[in-house]
């Protein structure tokens, strides 16, 4: 039998006196912290801007599906029940939405893939921490909070112009890409891949300030940046506090839900989009209590899949 050779190593005395002598095998030393790789982070930043680049091909391609069902339309013309000619040709904003939204749903899912772990733990699918009555403050702020920043920028003079109203299927269209695709593509490649790859590399505060960014940058619209930006930042917390993305999924359904029902405020008078704003500012004070009293309670929870 091989018979192991005793060794000899110093240990600091508890007291800060000098070394001690030991013999045995001396414990393992911890391995150093070796940190995350930057290359995840510039994955997302040349996705993200690809998505950008893609934008105008998507809305090219809606446009060109508008015209197509709409020159067939137009050969039809004398058919009872097919559309006037032009009718389609309206519907392609909705069209191009629909494939820009859809087209977030396989990218979320293919990166978040490509980190090698449960997309559940990176996509933050997973169970509401504290329930659903502990977020319901922030879920239904962000609706009074959009309408009235809509008020103040159209007091301001700074309301795009109106939108004809869609028909049946115009409408149809529009709820399908605004209240499911829009909510779905868009929290799985912003709060859930983005985020996360973010938070792993610089941390939370910077993922979710990171995170807003780019998602107000994706709507791309000046005007809309004073609603937008807010709810990014609120969004990215609520996903981060809760360990879940299901409250900012359901957040960002019920506010284009009810932005498209009953539409924007650029028809009120001055008293009514003052009323606009009274309820918009309690309901920003109301969440920002919520968050004051949430930020006193327990720490974050564990980024799902972390140690």
């Amino acid at each position: 039998m091989r018979r192991s050779q005793a060794t000899t190593w110093l240990t600091p005395c508890p007291a800060g006196g000098e070394a001690v002598v030991m013999e045995g095998r001396p414990p393992p030393q911890p391995s150093p912290a070796i940190a995350p790789s930057v290359w995840p982070t510039v994955a997302v930043v040349g996705v993200f801007a690809g998505l950008m680049a893609v934008q105008p091909l998507l809305c090219l391609v809606g446009d060109l599906l508008a015209s197509f069902w709409d020159l067939a339309a137009t050969r039809s013309a004398l058919r009872p029940g097919v559309p006037r000619p032009g009718a389609l040709r309206e519907l392609a904003p909705f069209v191009s939405a629909a494939l820009l939204e859809s087209s977030l749903i396989p990218v979320a899912l293919l990166g978040a893939a490509l980190r090698w772990r449960p997309l559940g733990a990176t996509l933050a699918l997973a169970p509401v921490e504290g329930g659903w009555r502990r977020w319901a403050p922030l879920i239904a702020a962000p609706f009074a909070i959009d309408a009235a920043a809509d008020s103040v920028i159209a007091l301001l003079g700074l309301s795009a112009p109106a939108q004809p109203t869609p028909g049946s299927l115009g409408l149809a269209l529009e709820l399908g890409a605004g209240v499911l695709l829009a909510p779905i593509g868009e929290e799985l490649l912003f709060r859930g891949w983005i985020l996360s790859t973010l938070r792993e590399r610089w941390g939370r505060t910077a993922a979710i300030v990171g995170t807003a960014v780019a998602f107000t940058v994706w709507h791309a619209d000046a005007r809309t940046a004073i609603v937008v930006l807010p709810a990014g930042l609120a969004m990215g917390w609520v996903t981060e506090r809760s360990g879940s993305l299901l409250p900012a999924l359901a957040t960002h359904a019920l506010n284009n839900l009810l932005a498209i029902l009953f539409g924007a405020t650029v028809g009120l008078s001055l008293v009514g989009h003052a009323g606009v704003v009274a309820l918009g500012t309690m309901a920003l004070v109301l969440a920002l209590h919520a968050i004051r009293l949430e930020a006193r309670g327990s720490a974050f929870p564990c980024a799902p899949g972390s140690a």
